[in-house]
């Protein structure tokens, strides 16, 4: 089975770009986890492809902040997120 990180969605010329680069990226403080947030899933700013040095203006998680786009480590660690009120039945 091929890796998905080397679909071609991820091509930089022909995709969406790559992995963000380890160290680019650093989530903003969330002493009380109100986001939801998985910070080890989170490995940097994408720097190639058509979001290289794109600025998001919300996120992550519920904050506003200005941000690049920052890749996450694994697919499953997103589904996980986007799952999360179901498995806790809506009581977030």
């Amino acid at each position: 089975m091929s890796s998905i990180s080397k679909s071609p969605v991820f091509d930089p010329d022909t995709g969406f770009g790559g992995d963000g680069v380890p160290g680019t990226y650093t989530l903003p403080p969330d002493p009380t986890n109100a986001s939801l947030l998985f910070p080890y899933a989170y490995i940097g700013c994408v720097q190639d492809g058509p979001f290289a040095d794109y600025t998001l203006r919300l996120g992550p998680g519920k904050f506003i902040t200005s941000h690049c786009l920052a890749e996450e480590s694994t697919i499953l660690c997103r589904v996980i997120q986007l799952n999360l009120p179901s498995i806790y039945g809506g009581a977030m």
